[in-house]
């Protein structure tokens, strides 16, 4: 395990990415269910994320709007993040024994923390969330949490980033 880390570290020095180097990203958040995520920067290293689970697998339709500040670790190109946001959580269960779903909505606060890493047009973040529950009824309790990785599609690049990179390549 210990190698991966070394290698990914060289990887990741050794690379001309930069992490954060966009203004709209989307994909997938890939945990113990499949999310859709969208990124948007609203200043410099911070962004607003939308984080919408479905319940495919769950059975659990979770919506966390999050507000996250991007800290540069190494170097620009990887980043870690911390943030807070509202969550709301709507779960249907099903029981054999009675014929109605059980139906219960929770509302709270979550807390992502994580790492993230844009290559090209591709951001890939690992993250914790773990929420407080503040109002509802739900079967996880006052504390939960999830961890899961985001693959996104870079939508739109940071300006800086594209006007950098068309004087470097005058300049050749």
């Amino acid at each position: 395990m210990k190698y991966l880390v070394i290698i990914f570290i060289i990887f990741v020095i050794g690379y001309s990415g930069e992490a954060q180097s966009y203004k709209t990203a989307a994909g997938l958040r890939i945990g113990n269910d499949i999310s859709l995520s969208i990124s948007q920067r609203i200043v410099k290293k911070t962004t607003i994320d939308l984080y919408h689970q479905t319940g495919l697998f769950t059975g659990q339709n979770v919506t966390t709007l999050a507000v996250k500040q991007h800290f540069p670790l190494i170097s620009k190109r990887l980043n870690v993040f911390a943030g807070i946001g509202p969550y709301y959580n709507a779960s249907v269960k099903s029981n054999f024994i009675e014929s109605q779903p059980q139906k219960s909505n929770a509302f709270g606060l979550a807390f992502p923390l994580g790492m993230d890493f844009t290559v090209g047009r591709l951001n890939v973040a690992f993250d914790y969330l773990p929420a407080l529950k503040l109002a509802g009824i739900n079967d996880k309790g006052i504390i939960s949490a999830s961890s899961a990785i985001t693959l996104r599609y870079v939508i739109i690049k940071q300006d800086g980033l594209v006007k950098r990179t068309k004087s470097r390549l005058k300049k050749k």
